[in-house]
């Protein structure tokens, strides 16, 4: 088979594009004209690039590139998130897929400070054969909030399961840190829409991180208000006049399961400790069994999530980086520790 490969003019090949993700993408969104409309013509840091490959006079595969800003120390730069690869089954060769993965590398030389990826195996291998590096792993933590969903898995229709899960609620009541008193005077609400008072906290709060992705209202209100998947909640940690806000949640729920998209704070001794009190407080009146929570961050964040009782899984998730020639960041954009990253710099 001989291939090639072309950048989609995104108004014109839309129609040659859309197929293919609805034969080869997880619909994880409500459709695949949406999340192209969100995702590569709405967002906030400028239009996304797709490439197409194609043998003979059929397009057979897609990789794709949405942009985001990353502040960098005392820099904004802007980065590109690879997304959307995807290939027809009778078409899934190496040769094919380092062709498309090999454009969208090139990217780099438009301008953009780095790319970055949270792939699959399959795609990982690729792009690590172009020279993309590992930074590190998104490690998922998780905090079980009532016993009697994991005793069913475990222990399936023994009796006595029914009997142990309250004994075990009490003992995790007990020893929960957010069922402490803290002395502190803060508010906890569930917050509707993405205003001033967010933009506030990210110039205050982003300082404090070396390397993470923007957080403006404006961007915000595209990630989460306007994502064509998954249904955001936002809980937020306010002053008691409710003016000032020092962090937030958000998150989306399945069932009585809670997975955090996005935890930011301004001070991780004090705004972390009672944004995490509340938020655990909130959604245990909820009805929530469990949190988990995945990220790439400092130790001072794990630590701070192992006294609440989050605890790490085994599933992590390699997140690997290229930086090109041209327009290279500060090198810390090369060092883990300094990340700050979460399942919201993600596209879906």
């Amino acid at each position: 088979m001989k291939y090639s490969t072309l950048e989609a003019n995104l108004e014109e090949n839309r129609r040659h594009i859309l197929p293919i993700w609805a034969r080869n993408l997880r619909p994880v969104v409500a459709s695949e004209e949406s999340k192209f409309d969100w995702n590569y013509q709405e967002n906030p840091a400028g239009p996304g690039r797709c490439w197409l490959l194609q043998e003979a006079d059929r397009f057979v595969g897609t990789a794709g590139l949405g942009l985001r800003r990353f502040k960098v120390l005392d820099e904004v730069v802007t980065a590109g998130l690879l997304a959307d690869f995807a290939v027809d089954e009778a078409h899934r060769n190496f040769f094919g897929a380092l062709m498309l993965q090999r454009r969208v590398r090139e990217a780099l030389d438009s301008g953009l400070g780095f790319l970055y990826s949270a792939p699959l195996r399959t795609s990982a291998s690729v792009q690590l054969r172009l020279g993309h590096v590992k930074l590190g792993e998104m490690e998922r933590y998780v905090k079980i909030l009532d016993s009697r969903p994991y005793l069913q898995r475990v222990l399936g229709r023994w009796p006595g399961a029914g009997v142990i899960a309250p004994t075990m609620n009490a003992i995790l009541r007990a020893l929960q840190r957010e069922n402490w008193s803290i002395g502190e005077k803060f508010v906890v609400k569930r917050m509707e829409e993405f205003d001033s008072r967010f933009d506030a906290l990210w110039e205050r709060a982003a300082p404090a991180f070396a390397v993470t992705g923007e957080r403006t209202s404006r961007f915000l209100r595209w990630r989460y208000t306007r994502f064509p998947g998954s249904k955001h909640c936002t809980v937020g940690l306010l002053s008691e006049n409710e003016e000032n806000l020092s962090g937030y949640v958000i998150f989306t729920v399945e069932g009585s399961v809670i997975s955090i998209a996005d935890l930011f704070f301004d001070e991780p001794n004090k705004s972390l400790t009672n944004l995490l009190v509340g938020f655990l407080r909130f959604v245990s009146g909820e009805g929530a069994t469990s949190v988990s929570f995945s990220f790439l961050g400092t130790e001072e964040i794990k630590r701070k999530l192992k006294v609440f009782g989050f605890y790490p899984r085994n599933d992590r998730m390699d997140v690997l980086i290229a930086v090109g020639a041209k327009n290279q960041p500060s090198p810390v954009v090369l060092n883990p520790s300094q990340w700050y990253l979460v399942p919201g710099d993600q596209e879906y």
